[in-house]
């Protein structure tokens, strides 16, 4: 296949770099913190969607920079994977209700000021934070920065950086979910990030302690 053929197939999606060590060395990333941007080509059989890791190999032959392939992928993500953005309690209260079950929303706590990220698929959803213009259209209807807690390669929580929760407190909860509620092959990170919208920069959420370490 050649890339003319191939550039409006490519999609992008986010990985754990530690947990796939392997096989990102059969293929070209962009690094991001403590995960990892890559591209695959996207088709569908009946109704089912496929998506398959491109290769060195096959990078070598197009001769395409991954600046520019990530370029088309993200183009092709925001026409066919669009992000949606729901307060998660939302979320939670339609699964209840899809299983026969009631879903008390809570009086206080995270819970209620929680937004999922996804995509309009909800698979390889993670990725639609890094969509141009998704984090900061977000902040700026929140009033305020972000923590981005990796729920895992489908989607992302946003919380409002309100000086109400510390970071590592967060993490703790990330890390801990990450342990013993989702598979390990869907683990994104267990890093929270923050999004400074001032920058409009991701970063890991210890890079603006004042004591941080990189």
């Amino acid at each position: 296949m050649s890339w003319e053929e191939a550039k409006g197939e490519i999609v992008f999606w986010l990985v754990n770099r530690k947990r796939n060590k392997m096989l990102l060395k059969t293929t070209r990333v962009l690094n991001c913190g403590d995960m990892a941007l890559v591209c695959g080509l996207h088709w569908k059989e009946g109704n089912e969607r496929r998506f398959v890791l491109i290769t060195q190999e096959q990078m070598s032959r197009w001769r395409v920079p991954i600046r520019e392939m990530l370029a088309e992928a993200e183009q092709n993500m925001i026409q066919r994977f669009p992000a949606v953005k729901r307060p998660l309690e939302e979320v939670l209260q339609e699964a209840a209700k899809m299983v026969g079950q009631t879903w008390e929303k809570e009086g206080t706590g995270l819970g209620r000021k929680l937004i999922l990220l996804t995509n309009r698929e909800g698979y390889l959803g993670a990725s639609a934070m890094l969509y141009d213009g998704v984090l900061k259209e977000l902040a700026d209807a929140m009033g305020s920065d972000l923590f981005i807690l990796p729920s895992s390669i489908h989607e992302v929580l946003a919380l409002p950086d309100d000086g109400e929760v510390d970071w590592k407190e967060l993490e703790e909860i990330v890390q801990t979910i990450n342990q013993t509620e989702v598979e390990d092959r869907e683990v994104l990170s267990d890093t929270v990030y923050c999004y400074c919208r001032e920058n409009d920069l991701l970063l890991p959420a210890r890079a603006f302690s004042p004591k941080a370490t990189l």
